[in-house]
């Protein structure tokens, strides 16, 4: 590896945060906490001068974003469905005038939602991606552009169950020019499209 500019000089090297060549510390300027060449650096004074921010990631669609809860609502399925068969059968095996039956259904309610908080949170802590994210090639991240906190990946969902999913949720997404949802206003997080 040796500089893009000095061929002769093959350490201490830093990649421009926008073209990613390999430069030596001469080649280099810092703008706006980026180490930028010569040619980026022209670049990336026009874009500020035009309000466009090239190292911003790409914010996902939200039709993008409803595949991807589509994608982890099956996922979902592949083990809430066996459990409301298990609940199923316990409520038919109970006496008509029982309790039994109601208390399976609700304590069916409250594993399916506990276990749909924990898979996306689980995920989103270790990952900042569910499945289906992974699928779409999204990512969740806190609205300044840094890995979620722990606090943001337990609270988004929670806050996406109690708005009803999909339907109210999803509302301000099409009205907002960072593409945010309840939970996500809420969480500060936005959803970014992932290069390829």
């Amino acid at each position: 590896m040796v500089c893009a500019n000095h061929p002769s000089i093959t350490e201490a090297l830093t990649s421009c945060a926008r073209c990613r060549r390999l430069f030596c510390p001469n080649c280099l300027v810092e703008l706006s906490g980026q180490a930028l060449c010569l040619y980026c650096k022209g670049e990336h004074v026009r874009d500020l001068q035009s309000g466009v921010d090239a190292a911003r990631p790409a914010l996902a669609g939200i039709w993008a974003r409803f595949a991807g809860q589509i994608v982890d609502s099956v996922a979902m399925w592949v083990v809430t469905v066996p459990l409301g068969f298990v609940a199923g059968v316990v409520m038919g095996a109970s006496e008509p005038d029982s309790v039994t039956g109601p208390i399976a259904m609700c304590g069916l309610y409250i594993v399916i939602f506990g276990v749909m908080i924990l898979y996306e949170a689980l995920m989103l802590q270790t990952r900042g991606q569910t499945l289906g994210k992974m699928a779409l090639r999204l990512k969740v991240i806190s609205a300044d552009g840094a890995d979620l906190a722990p606090w943001q990946a337990w609270l988004r969902p929670v806050i996406r169950l109690l708005t009803g999913g999909c339907l109210i949720d999803y509302i301000p997404a099409l009205f907002t020019a960072e593409k945010t949802c309840i939970h996500d206003l809420v969480c500060r997080t936005r959803v970014i499209r992932l290069d390829s």
